[in-house]
Order: C-alpha cells, then structure tokens, then sequence
C-alpha cells in the first residue's frame, strides 16, 4: 500500500476544488494551473521546472487526445457543406418520422449509439450518429444537451463499460487479475444491463421534466434551404460512402482509432469533393473556410479540456512521469489504493469501496489505463472475506469506463459536446444525478453477485 504524504493532500485539494468549480458553474481553469503548478514544484523541487511542467502537461495533453477535436472539426465542416446545399435534408427525410418524437429520439439515439460502440467503440459511433442523426433529433424539438446525453449513456458508459464484443478492457482485465475472461463477459452483463437501464430512465424523466423535449423545432428553416440539383447524389453518395466504411470496420475489424482515422479521412475528402463541385470557382475557398469554423468551434471546446486533462493526467504515475521523468508517483490513483486497502471488512463496504476507487481512477479521462489496478484489487481484496473477486473486478471496470467518458467533461465527453454543440462541462452537470443512479444501482447488483 503506497504511503500517503502531504503532497497527496495537495493533490487531493485541487481536485475537489476543480469539482466544486464545475459543481458551481465556475470555470476551474485557473485553481487548474495553479495546482498545476504547485504540483510540479513538489515533483521537481524547482519552480523553473515547475513552470516547464505547468506547460509541458498540457502539451503531453493536448497530443494525446488531439484526434478528437480534428475529428470534430473535419465533422462540422462536413455538416455545414451539406446544411449549405441541402443535402442534409434530403438523407435524413427517410428517418424523420422515427425522431420526430424527441421523447422517443432519446432512445433512438441510445440505443443506435450503444450498437455501433459496441463494434467500432464509441468515438467513430459518435461520429457517425453526430453527423446523421443528432441534426434530425434537434430540429424536431429535442435541445443539443438533451440529445447529447443518451450519446454519453449508451455510448461510453453501456457499451464500452462492458465491451463484450470488442472484449478489449475485459482482456486487459482477466490479463493482469487472472480472473477467467468468460466470467467476467458474463457477470458484467447485468451490472451494466442494470445500471444503464436505471441511469438511462432517471436521464429521460429528468429531461423531460425540464422540457429538453419541448425545445423549438427547426422544421421551417430546414425547408427554407433550397436544395441544389446535386443535393440528392450528394446525399446518395454520403451515406453510400459512411455505408462502405461501416462495412470495412465490421469486416477489418477496424475499431477505437483506425476506425475514427477511416471516418475521418472520409469525411474530409467527402468534404473537398462536395466543395468541387457544387461551388465550383469558390470551391477553394469554401472548403478551406467550413474547415477553419469546424476547426475554430473544436478549439473553442478543447482549449479548457486540454488543460483539465493535464491535471488529472499527472495524477497517474505514466502521465506524471511523461511529465516530471520516471519513477514520479500518480498521486491520485495511490490515494485511490490507499482507499482500497483501508480496511474494507465486509461485501458491501468492499463494493462501495471498488466504486469510489474505479470513480477516481475515471477521472483521467481514459479509464482503460487503471484496469490492471482494479482487477488486481479484486483479486486480492474480495477472497480475503470470502467474496467472488469477478462481480468487484466487473463494477470496477464499468465505473471507470462510464466516468472517464459519460462523467468528466474533459474526455470523450467533449467529443460529445463538439458534435452536439454544446459545453463539456454543462453535459456533465446533466449526466451526473442519472450517472450517480447507475452506479448505485449497479454497486447494489455487485453486492448481491459476490
């Protein structure tokens, strides 16, 4: 069990600071670099160092998860070419009907965001229903932050919470604890079955009561659009194009980032072709100047979320060693085994426990680097009260997942926000009673399976 020092506390207060800021709907960015800043100084001991560090965490940040605003930019350049010549409205003519219900939308949304993640994982997914099926979902009425949350809920945290296609965090879970990987693929089922099925109802009854599915719809103004006489073999040729690339994931088994690097290098010559011909002369011009507002808009969005991330990167010890050199310690997650190993002396305590601790972990914005924590935890701790190590190794890996991804707005939850419109940090006021249900209800699922 690590040793918990005042550095750790340190630590500690900045990242309830930083949670109070968005709690209060306060940008944290400032609290963020200071305690950047004061971080580095007691990793290195120099404050020139620290000021180096202060900046080269955020650059590590930035390259790190620098796909996802190109993705969202090369998406809203592509939305606009296709708004500017009606294409848009001629592809989704045939699914309006079935989102012209935002009550209904929502769970539309959910349950075609959850198929695809589970296949190519929730980033390509979310490109694709981002670019299809959001634009209808709105202006039939539903607000962007209404349509945003079923992305996050099914996407990140149903889907890739248990993963039982793809099986990449399972893998890496019986890997490191040693736990059968059939087990797990089995008892994960209904810890996540129950914990979606509870957060997605408290999200839809909590949207509903706020008249998320009231909002004005745009009907009118997408008639207004006069469509272009190639507008209907640009449509054709869009959803052909996303079509033959859904096909090579399935049959490549291309998932996680070739997936998104096959949608998004087809969206952006999709774009270039559009541009060609449909503005012919002013072709050029056009396709760099949607590009420089799709990339100005994924900039707007990220620009906070690069340096959030950089704090909570260095709370693990690769992302602080990236940093500060190696053999740096990951404050946060050793707080987190710190809490592990607390004297959890019976199941439901345990359970609680592996929540909190998964919960933490999360808050990286991955929630696929602190698995082999989680399993090994399980492995250890449960059998030593003479629980099934499998249930606590299952909720671990689905609370860390769902939090660094349908929680903390500076991981894939931004994606989200870029594709919707929206502010990272307002979906994750939105998604936080519905995600503290799901967790709760599948903390509950655990106990009974152990």
């Amino acid at each position: 069990m690590p040793i918990i020092t005042f550095a750790h506390f340190v630590y500690l207060f900045f990242v309830l600071a930083i949670l109070v800021c968005i709690a209060i709907k306060k940008d944290p960015m400032v609290i963020t670099l200071v305690g950047l800043l004061v971080v580095g100084i007691m990793n290195t001991h120099s404050l020139v160092k620290g000021l180096q560090g202060v900046f080269n965490a955020i650059y590590t940040s930035a390259i790190g998860m620098f796909v996802i605003p190109l993705l969202i930019a090369v998406v809203i350049a592509f939305s606009k070419v296709l708004r500017e010549t009606g294409a848009d409205y001629i592809m989704v003519a045939p699914v309006k009907k079935l989102l012209g219900r935002p009550a209904i939308s929502f769970w539309v949304l959910g349950f075609t965001i959850f198929a695809l993640a589970l296949v190519f994982w929730p980033m390509p997914a979310a490109g694709l229903v981002g670019t299809i099926l959001v634009p209808i979902a709105i202006s039939a009425g539903m607000t962007p932050l209404a349509a945003a949350v079923p992305l996050a809920m099914f996407g990140h945290g149903g889907a890739t919470g248990g993963d039982w296609f793809l099986q990449g965090a399972p893998t890496v879970l019986a890997n490191t604890s040693g736990l059968p990987i059939s087990e797990i693929l089995a008892t994960s089922k209904p810890i996540v079955g129950v914990s979606l099925l509870v957060g997605s109802v408290v999200a839809w009854v909590m949207l509903k009561r706020s008249g998320a599915f009231n909002g004005e719809k745009s009907e009118a103004a997408a008639h207004s659009i006069e469509a272009t006489k190639m507008a209907p073999f640009t449509a054709v040729m869009v959803l052909a194009a996303l079509a033959i690339d859904i096909y090579i994931m399935v049959t490549q088994r291309l998932v996680g980032g070739d997936a998104t690097y096959l949608l998004g290098g087809t969206i952006l010559m999709l774009t270039a072709l559009i541009c060609l011909y449909e503005f012919k002369e002013k072709s050029l011009d056009k396709f760099i100047g949607v590009y420089k507002e799709g990339f100005v808009t994924a900039i707007e969005i990220f620009g906070p979320v690069f340096i959030i991330s950089a704090f909570f990167m260095i709370g693990a010890a690769e992302g602080a060693g990236s940093v500060y050199g190696e053999g740096t310690p990951g404050y946060l997650v050793e707080i987190g085994q710190s809490i592990a190993h607390s004297g959890a002396v019976n199941i439901p305590l345990l359970a609680v426990v592996q929540t909190l601790v998964a919960a933490l972990c999360g808050m990286d914005g991955a929630g696929f680097d602190q698995l082999p924590l989680l399993g090994s935890m399980a492995k250890a701790l449960a059998p030593a009260i003479g629980a099934n190590a499998v249930p606590l190794a299952c909720l671990g890996q689905m609370v860390t997942i769902w939090t660094a991804g349908a929680l903390v707005p500076w991981g894939f939850l931004a994606a989200l926000a870029g594709f919707c419109g929206v502010s990272p940090i307002e979906l994750a006021r939105k998604n936080f009673i519905p995600t503290l249900c799901a967790f709760t209800a599948g903390t509950i699922v655990t106990i009974f399976l152990m």
